[in-house]
């Protein structure tokens, strides 16, 4: 019997006015079929702000046969915070019952986001940031949800006076599927004043989520210079940084207890990057979490000084931190000791192909993957980078896919679906790497865990888990085969489709020893 517990928007939460569930996957390996299979979700805590279904009827289930079943659960808006432990547990007719599986996830109140306009900058045609009649005004508009609460469908319009004319190209509404607490949006629009506009232009951004709506009036002085957008991106770069608390707190089996092996990894080297929130399009759930946790394991189990780590998450992954790091003389191939140092690789983020050239794009934080090609960092430059070190092995953790959709399936590509295309990457023959799902396969968010599915694995085969034959050392082989048994089977209790694979030459080769 596995057991899963699914919620809609991926954080793992079940908040207020949430509908989740808790999937029930009972498989029958015996020769004989089980007869009258009846599941049933125990609660072990109480919270009159929930509602269970209690019991599910499976059945006859035959030999080798697999049935699933789900309870749903409903959180009303009075829910409060709290961790809500249940007990599943199935009745079989001949008295064979698989054994009981405890399941906890945590209820999270309503709070609601607080949007904001928090800056703005203007250019115009003739390069002064005057405001005239007749000339092409551009207008950057920074929102930010300075709220704890997600704010979730935003959407927002623009909204001009009498007299002031939207440019032909110019975009008039923008939406968003989530605003995360401290996440920030550009909303960019051009217009042209005519000659009976007065001293002032007041317009407005109009905007709507599920919980609130409203308007943001915004001035503008005519025949004055106004600030511009490039005094604005000095400025964003700080708003960036504002620290939002993290308001998750349940603990994950992964972070904890992390162990120490007997590997010496004093001449190795790691780069981990990890982007969760982007500029331009919408983020991956977890992936800063994903990258700091990985650090850790690379630490730890790995055993590489935390000073031969290039660490870095967010709006300082942009498009010249891969070629600091990745390119001749940079910042790997600086320490690199010849044929002494192994080089691991770590990227949680999103992936890019370019449709034309058919070619594997990384995104960094300020990347755009509909300019894939322009704006990410290529998979072939990488791996032909990493194959001209000098090192004594190098090993990639790609936790990232390449479909033009994010771990919560929201698309990052003009269009309404998956790109779903195979993209091939010429890999040199030293090079080992972990990727988290095939080339039309989305890799997926484990909102339980607060991690990657991927990463989730990757860790927690790491940790011995991985270890097939018990004999105290992880082979590629071995983490390959776990991750991608694991990953695979619990994609589909997720109700997605993830197969994780792995390119080497040397699936022997030992990479962990405890």
């Amino acid at each position: 019997m596995k057991v899963a517990f699914v919620e809609p928007n991926g954080n793992g939460f079940l908040d207020a006015e949430e509908k989740g569930k808790v999937k029930v996957s009972i498989t029958n390996s015996g020769k004989g079929s089980a007869m009258g299979v009846f599941v049933k979700l125990y609660a072990e805590t109480s919270n009159k702000a929930i509602s269970i279904d209690p019991s599910k009827m499976i059945g006859e289930v035959s030999p080798g046969q697999t049935k699933t079943t789900e309870f749903f659960i409903h959180a009303n808006r009075s829910v409060i915070k709290m961790v809500n432990k249940f007990t599943v547990s199935a009745t079989e007719s001949y008295g064979f019952p698989p054994d009981p599986i405890q399941i906890s996830f945590e209820t999270f109140p309503f709070i609601p986001p607080k949007l904001e306009l928090v800056d703005y900058g203007i250019s115009t045609a003739t390069g002064d940031n005057i405001i005239r009649p007749g000339v092409e005004v551009t207008v950057q508009a920074r929102v930010q949800n300075t709220g704890q609460g997600e704010a979730e469908g935003s959407a927002f319009s623009i909204n001009l006076p009498t007299g002031v004319y939207f440019s032909p190209d110019s975009r008039q509404n923008y939406t968003f599927s989530s605003l995360k607490p401290g996440e920030f949006k550009d909303l960019e629009f051009s217009f042209t004043p005519s000659k009976k506009v007065g001293k002032t232009i007041n317009l407005a951004i109009g905007f709507t989520e599920r919980s609130s709506s409203g308007k943001f009036p915004l001035k503008l002085v005519v025949k004055k210079p106004q600030k511009s957008i490039q005094q604005l991106v000095v400025k964003g770069q700080e708003l960036g940084k504002v620290a939002i608390a993290n308001v998750a707190t349940v603990s994950v089996d992964i972070e904890k207890d992390i162990p120490k092996s007997g590997r010496e990894g004093k001449h190795d080297l790691a780069i981990v990057f990890g982007i969760e929130s982007y500029k331009n399009v919408p983020g991956v759930s977890f992936a800063r979490r994903d990258a700091l946790w990985t650090k850790k394991y690379f630490e730890n189990v790995l055993g590489i000084p935390s000073n031969r780590i290039y660490y870095k998450t967010d709006s300082d992954v942009g498009q010249a931190e891969f070629s600091k790091v990745f390119s001749k003389d940079g910042w790997i191939d600086k320490r690199i000791k010849n044929n002494e140092t192994n080089v691991f690789i770590y990227y949680a983020g999103h992936g890019a192909p370019d449709l034309k050239k058919n070619k594997a794009y990384l995104i960094p934080y300020d990347g755009d993957p509909n300019y894939a090609s322009q704006t990410g960092y290529e998979m072939d430059k990488l791996y032909a980078e990493l194959g001209n070190m000098k090192a004594k092995s190098v090993t990639v953790f790609l936790d990232a896919c390449f479909s033009g959709a994010n771990r919560d399936n929201e698309m990052l590509l003009a269009g309404a679906r998956p790109v779903f295309i195979e993209v091939k990457s010429g890999i040199p023959g030293n090079v080992t790497v972990f990727s988290a799902a095939g080339g039309k396969e989305i890799s997926s968010a484990w909102p339980e865990k607060k991690h990657g599915l991927f990463s989730y694995y990757l860790m927690k085969g790491m940790r011995g888990d991985a270890d097939a034959n018990g004999d105290k050392q992880i082979t590629v082989g071995e983490l390959g085969d776990y991750i991608r048994e694991n990953v695979s089977d619990m994609a589909g209790m997720l109700d997605r489709e993830q197969t994780p694979g792995l390119q080497t030459l040397d699936r022997d080769k030992v990479l962990i020893q405890y």
